[in-house]
């Protein structure tokens, strides 16, 4: 019986302090009250005494300067790039086909002209390749022909005269029997022909060539020295007559002796002057021409005239 009423006794009780009513504040204890002068005495402890120096600051190296900001720089970089993600492709109907000639030349077209590169100035000018000076003696701008200038021939009749021309002492390396006043189309013409024909059709015959034989340059005077002919070639100084070539053993060919002996050989000298002469003559020509080769630099409609 005990038992029972303190149990009911427990049970009220416990009733109660269920439905029992909150707490009007929170149980949250309250703040410490803060020590007034606290902190300004803190900040004073930090702050230098009168009469003491502060500490210099230590030099911050470059390098290090540079790490941080690349530190700094790659720590604010994006994750990911901004650049927005492609377009998906676009059906494009096939472009039409053009011509290589077109494109070429549309391509020539727009192409910026080309400017002629500039003068080398400073070291580049001075250490520069040079173009090769002419030999000492050389004329009609050529290093190969040896001699001099000569006064301009005035007129004294029709078709005769010399303006602009020069005495040859020697063509490619090979000296003249006597100087050979001529122009320079036709003192550039004998040096191809001794250069080209002369030097190889007589080869090491002798030694080789050593002295071209010349017996006529200019001259004013009538073709063959025919009374009431033309002028001849000579009297512009247009043509050179040849008798004879003299080879290093100082044995000599000739034209009157050897054009029959030496046949081979002469014909083909006379053969390779027609094409840097625009008239060979020879033996085979007339009698004027028995004994030597006359070459001038006249030219036909028809081509050199070789005979």
């Amino acid at each position: 019986m005990h038992r029972l009423a303190l149990a009911l006794a427990l049970t009220l009780a416990s009733g109660v302090a269920v439905f029992a009513e909150p707490p009007q504040s929170s149980p949250r204890p309250l703040p410490r009250p803060m020590l007034v002068g606290v902190a300004p005495i803190l900040m004073a402890s930090l702050l230098p005494l009168p009469g003491t120096a502060r500490p210099a600051l230590r030099p911050v190296a470059p390098a290090a300067v540079e790490a941080a900001m690349a530190l700094a720089l790659a720590s604010a970089a994006p994750a990911r790039s901004p650049r927005p993600a492609p377009r998906p492709p676009r059906s494009v109907a096939p472009a039409a086909l053009v011509p290589p000639s077109t494109t070429i030349a549309s391509a020539s077209a727009l192409a910026p002209a080309q400017s002629p590169p500039a003068p080398r100035r400073g070291l580049a000018a001075l250490f520069a390749p040079r173009p090769p000076k002419p030999a000492r003696g050389s004329i009609c701008g050529d290093p190969g022909i040896a001699g001099t200038e000569i006064a301009a021939i005035p007129v004294s009749v029709t078709g005769c005269g010399l303006v602009g021309g020069v005495a040859v002492t020697a063509v490619a390396g090979i000296p003249l029997s006597q100087p050979a006043r001529v122009d320079c189309t036709t003192a550039k013409a004998l040096k191809r022909w001794v250069e080209e024909g002369v030097i190889p059709a007589i080869g090491r015959r002798g030694g080789g060539l050593a002295r071209l034989n010349v017996v006529a340059s200019y001259d004013c005077r009538p073709r063959n020295n025919v009374a009431g002919a033309r002028v001849s070639e000579h009297g512009a100084g247009h043509a050179i007559d040849v008798a004879g070539f003299t080879l290093a053993d100082g044995s000599t060919l000739t034209v009157l002796r050897d054009w029959s002996a030496e046949s081979k050989l002469m014909r083909a000298i006379h053969a390779s002057a027609c094409g840097p002469f625009g008239t060979v003559l020879g033996p085979k020509a007339d009698v004027y021409h028995r004994d030597h080769f006359h070459v001038d630099t006249a030219r036909y409609r028809s081509g050199p005239y070789c005979r």
